[in-house]
């Protein structure tokens, strides 16, 4: 029997079939920007509804550069990073990572630097460690002025600082200081490396691969001017390749290739937009992927205003129209992040050995299924509904869905806790470490009145062993 009509089977035989669709809204962590002459800025961080509604997180009196939720699912980790002189790395807290805590409206410091040798983070991205991996600029205060070197970081949990790749191994002037996300098909990080800054027609912004090693090659150059935006890079499961705006367009860039392709123009109505810097896929509001962002329009009287907005694949935008916020107040955006949208999480515990963390908030009581593969992504397995489970079934696949190695690959207790949480485990301590290779897991949230029995299906986890 093949690979995917047994899974097909398992499947129904778990779920007991099922016809009404069940997808759900999202909400979204948005905020972080504000000029200053603007009386009506709403900086910090806000958690804004698809029905418009907008709650205020935290306004603490900067603009964090980008946030995103922790390991755990429920606190929210941000950057802050803004030298202006020897004394201090930022006017009011210090430049760091720092960990909030909604439910408890506290605050705990992830890493804050010292007054002289300044490492001030720009872009965030949790590893498969749990560890927090930045670009960001190292600042020394050579006695008259700061002497700048841009790298990828990485901070542990603990606050321990090192650095993963300096932009003195590239052999050039170059600004690590975009984006950082992993390569699906791989699992390592991808980091925009900004070349040049010196006009618009000259900068270049090829795409590096980055092993945790700090070892690294250009994932594509796109061209002269780059892939243009670096703090956007969202990966396609069914393709690997990147798509994500660059001024009024939506290009697609693939690995290996020194051009972009226009997509689609941006357009509210007939009027093109800009989307700024954020740019991400919203599996869970309706059957196909569709794209979300945050528009941009400028005025000379009011300055900036950017909302949310969901664009069709035509370029089509559809804004999510804030409610609840002062007259005449809107929200900027330095950063965008699906709130509570960490779904898949892993955590080493010891060489070898990590704990796999489950995150479902939305499907409390629900069973789940949990599983590993090792031949990639894509095609993948399509569900009647259009959804993919984006892992490719494979002898890995056959034996974590049975549960034959719970010693090495144990996917938890089957069923969410009240808080719509599980915890699994992969323990490879025992095989000589580590073996360089990527590692691939789906969860299927199962649920017989849902369509094709599958209430919820995150995005596939990617990770090196």
């Amino acid at each position: 029997m093949k690979g995917l009509e047994l899974f097909a089977i398992t499947m129904l035989l778990l779920t007991q079939g099922g016809l009404a669709q069940d997808y759900h809204d999202t909400s979204y962590l948005t905020g972080g920007y504000g000029s200053l002459c603007q009386k009506y800025e709403l900086p910090g961080v806000w958690i804004v509804r698809a029905d418009g509604s907008a709650t205020s997180l935290f306004s603490p009196g900067y603009d964090p550069y980008s946030f995103c939720m922790d390991t755990d699912n429920k606190k929210i980790v941000f950057c802050v990073g803004t030298p202006i002189g020897p004394s201090t790395c930022y006017q009011g807290p210090h430049s760091g990572i720092y960990r909030y805590d909604p439910k408890m409206m506290t605050y705990e410091t992830v890493y804050g630097p010292d007054t002289m040798t300044c490492v001030l983070p720009w872009r965030l991205h949790i590893n498969q460690d749990g560890d927090y991996v930045f670009s960001g600029r190292h600042l020394t205060w050579t006695g008259t002025r700061f002497e700048t070197n841009h790298s990828l970081f990485k901070a542990d949990r603990q606050g321990t600082l090192s650095t993963v790749l300096s932009t003195i191994a590239l052999g050039r002037r170059a600004f690590i200081n975009g984006r950082v996300e992993r390569n699906i098909d791989t699992g390592n990080y991808l980091v925009s490396d900004r070349i040049s800054m010196t006009s618009p027609s000259t900068i270049s912004c090829p795409i590096l691969e980055v092993a945790d090693d700090g070892t690294f090659n250009t994932w594509s150059t796109g061209g002269r001017s780059g892939w243009g935006n670096p703090w956007c890079m969202p990966q396609e499961h069914s393709t690997g390749f990147i798509v994500g705006p660059w001024d009024y367009f939506i290009y697609l860039l693939k690995p290996g290739t020194t051009s972009l392709t226009k997509l689609v123009t941006i357009k509210v109505g007939s009027t093109p937009v800009n989307l700024f810097y954020n740019f991400k896929y919203d599996l869970q509001t309706a059957a196909r992927k569709r794209w979300v962002g945050t528009p941009v329009s400028w005025n000379d009287s009011s300055g900036m205003k950017s909302w949310i907005a969901y664009l069709d694949r035509s370029g089509a935008v559809t804004s999510i129209k804030l409610n609840g916020l002062p007259a005449n107040s809107h929200l900027y955006y330095n950063d965008f992040a699906f709130y509570r949208g960490r779904h898949i999480q892993t955590i080493r515990t010891a060489p070898g050995t990590w704990d796999i963390r489950l995150s479902c908030p939305r499907f409390p009581g629900k069973r789940y299924v949990l599983v590993a593969g090792m031949t990639g992504v894509r095609p993948g397995i399509p569900l009647p509904d259009g959804r993919n489970i984006n892992l490719n079934y494979d002898v890995y696949t056959h034996m974590t869905l049975w549960n034959v190695i719970p010693t090495i690959f144990n996917p938890g207790p089957g069923w969410l806790d009240a808080n719509g949480e599980a915890v699994g485990k992969i323990d490879l301590s025992t095989f000589p470490q580590p073996f360089g290779i990527p590692f691939w897991m789906a969860v299927l949230v199962l649920d017989p009145q849902a369509q094709s029995g599958v209430a919820y299906l995150p995005d596939t986890y990617g990770m090196r062993i």
